[in-house]
């Protein structure tokens, strides 16, 4: 798999559905196509969509950033605490409110 930018790929996946909070993404039944459609993702879940992955079939971020957001610390924007990167991002989207083109501007500062 060819690997993305984590800021660029919450770029892509915003474009692809709404923002939602407190999940990777949200879904309902679509009974005319009778499947699952995604309603909305947070910015983690962007990411995941936005890389080509569904993170509900099995999908891991890691094959497409080259690394794990759970295993790269970074100094949180606003508390200033040291965290995992996956942690502060959703922090950022579900408690601090921040757009997922706002957290990308932020992960392409500090270099992801």
């Amino acid at each position: 798999m060819e690997q993305i930018k984590l800021s660029e790929a919450i770029r892509k996946g915003a474009k692809m559905h709404p923002k939602c909070r407190g999940k990777l993404y949200t879904s309902r039944w679509d009974k005319q196509e009778k499947r699952c459609v995604v309603t909305g993702t947070c910015a983690m879940g962007a990411a995941y969509f936005g890389a080509g992955l569904h993170p509900g079939h099995g999908a891991f971020i890691e094959s497409a950033l080259g690394y794990s957001t759970s295993y790269v610390m970074a100094q949180h924007p606003i508390t200033n605490d040291t965290l995992p990167l996956d942690n502060i991002i959703t922090r950022l989207n579900d408690f601090f409110g921040w757009s997922r083109p706002r957290i990308a501007r932020w992960l392409e500062s500090i270099g992801y």
